[in-house]
């Protein structure tokens, strides 16, 4: 999901979570979107390991850029009026950051992604569809049911594969009010596209 990062930021910040280090360390150790149980996996790796001298320098370097993702991050939120410093190592969310992390959190609700039952096809499958700038999330959600369906991107908004489209899924893009934005072909003669399957 975009802004994944962001929304796990903010969460361990709501969280009380308001030391840099502690902040930090947590982001080092897991990387960005992760759940709690990666975070202790990480951090249970990061302590074992022993590593060349070439590897912890790779570790290092890839430490230095999550840092300053991290710090361009807060300063980011901290314009955006989403957080506050208090004093030089405390942070906390503010009215306006809650309230943006709300809506992050039922952006991600909406987005996740109902599993289909997937079925091959003898023929390929090609969709099309043309969803406008203002209906964004809808067209994410296509994006990822379609890939998770088995489909490969062949243009921008072109996706093709051998995989029969599941009636439950054309219920739900005439739910979201997609049926006149999508275009669902069968292909019998493939053509040039054989050197792509």
């Amino acid at each position: 999901m975009h802004g994944q990062f962001t929304l796990e930021l903010l969460k361990k910040i709501a969280e009380r979570a308001n030391e840099y280090g502690e902040l930090l360390e947590v982001f080092l150790l897991s990387g960005p979107g992760a759940a709690t149980p990666r975070i202790r996996k990480r951090r249970g790796e990061l302590k074992w390991r022993i590593a060349s001298r070439e590897n912890r320098e790779q570790i290092r370097e890839k430490q230095r850029k999550i840092k300053r993702r991290f710090y361009s991050l807060i300063q980011w939120l901290e314009k955006d009026g989403l957080v506050t410093r208090r004093g030089k190592r405390k942070i906390c969310i503010t009215k306006q950051g809650f309230a943006y992390l709300k809506r992050l959190e039922a952006r991600k609700e909406r987005e996740i992604i109902r599993t289909y039952p997937t079925e091959r096809s003898t023929t390929l499958i090609m969709v099309a569809f043309d969803i406008p700038e203002q209906e964004k999330e809808k067209r994410v959600w296509l994006r990822g049911v379609l890939r998770e369906l088995g489909f490969s991107l062949l243009q921008k908004s072109l996706w093709i594969g051998k995989i029969k489209i599941p009636e439950e899924l054309l219920e739900d893009i005439s739910r979201r009010g997609l049926g006149n934005r999508v275009e669902i072909f069968e292909i019998t003669k493939q053509g040039s596209l054989r050197e792509i399957l």
